[in-house]
This record gives structure tokens, sequence and C-alpha cells, in this order.
């Protein structure tokens, strides 16, 4: 990651992140080998239950007409909706550290455009304030 100048954490837990545009990506290994570098991005704003059927719209867009990120959304017992990125990859047959640093490079900025377009349809409220 510092090759790719994507400056990162490592959490209390051991949880990998980073903070891009102010929002949170975590990284993980999983599988039965640790073989998928899995990435998930959050956008950095919620939206309530009212919108919940333009987030469903949103991110169904975007999946069938992008190939990174996957995009989904999640309902808290609040009704309070949360967004998220997601990429995989599988190195199960290894990868270079440029692979991997690309993997993340690429997993970042595409998710981060999914959110700038969530941004779009969806404007802060805070920021548009008469």
């Amino acid at each position: 990651m510092t090759a790719h100048d994507l400056p990162y954490f490592i959490d209390s837990d051991g949880t990998a992140g980073a903070i891009h545009t102010a929002r949170i990506f975590t990284f993980a290994l999983i599988g039965q080998h640790k073989e998928v570098l899995h990435i998930r991005g959050r956008w950095n704003r919620h939206a309530t239950i009212e919108r919940a059927e333009q987030i469903r719209a949103l991110c169904n867009d975007w999946n069938t007409t992008k190939i990174w990120p996957k995009a989904y959304h999640r309902v808290r017992d609040d009704g309070i909706i949360e967004v998220y990125g997601e990429s995989n990859m599988d190195f199960e047959h290894g990868a270079t550290y440029d692979q991997v640093g690309t993997t993340l490079a690429c997993a970042i900025q595409t998710t981060t455009q999914f959110f700038d377009e969530l941004d779009r349809h969806i404007p802060d409220p805070a920021l548009h304030r008469p």
C-alpha cells in the first residue's frame, strides 16, 4: 500500500483499513486458505428509510453496468441505511506486490466513484442549507 501511496491503519482488532475521501475502507484475507483479498468501503453518510427505494435502484443500476465494486445497502434496526461497495480478488495462485497494490488502488477508486454517484443523487442536506 505504501508503494501506491495508500495511507493505511491497523485498528485495535487487527483489521487493516484506509480512509480515502472521508470514506472508510477495510481489507481482509478470506477464503479457505486466505487467498481472497476482500476490500469493503462504507459510504461516509447515512440515509433514512425513505431513501431505500432510491438507494436500491442506484445500487442495482451500478451492479448491472459496472464490474467493480459490488454495491449494496443494509437497513439497520433503527431504519438508517448504510451503503457499501465491495470488491474481491482471488489470488489463489499468488500475486506480486504490484498486483496486490493495483487491486487495492482500483477497488478504492471504483468504490469512491460509486459513492460520488450516490452523493450526486442524494445530496448531503448539511451542505445545502439555505
